[in-house]
């Protein structure tokens, strides 16, 4: 759906009961992708995509949080650089348990 720019459809996966972020937003587009480059991008253009995660990240485990029906899930990358060295990547979301089954909300994951 992030590849496809299917903004619509992975608005779908998102509980905004508690968020002060619209439907519309998540509709849009703007909330999952930008063009606006930062000054310490990577070059892979992770950076483009702003929730839940870019493409190529994968699952890493999740844990529950203190918050009942409320879990962070934690994804990466690994990128091999060569001579040995890989550069990993991690990025968390949430996600919380409702009459639907898991959705994920647009609150930053608190800090590890």
């Amino acid at each position: 759906m992030l590849r496809e720019r299917n903004w619509a459809r992975l608005a779908e996966y998102y509980d905004l009961s508690e968020s002060p972020i619209s439907r519309a937003t998540l509709v849009s587009g703007d909330f999952f992708y930008t063009d606006e480059r930062p000054a310490s991008a990577h070059p892979g253009g992770f950076w483009h995509y702003k929730h839940p995660f870019a493409p190529g990240f994968t699952y890493r485990g999740c844990r529950e949080l203190e918050t009942p029906g409320v879990i962070e899930v934690v994804v990466g990358v690994d990128i091999d650089q060569g001579g040995g060295l890989v550069q990993r990547g991690m990025q968390a979301f949430l996600m919380r348990r409702t009459a639907r089954g898991y959705q994920i909300m647009p609150h930053k994951a608190p800090a590890r």
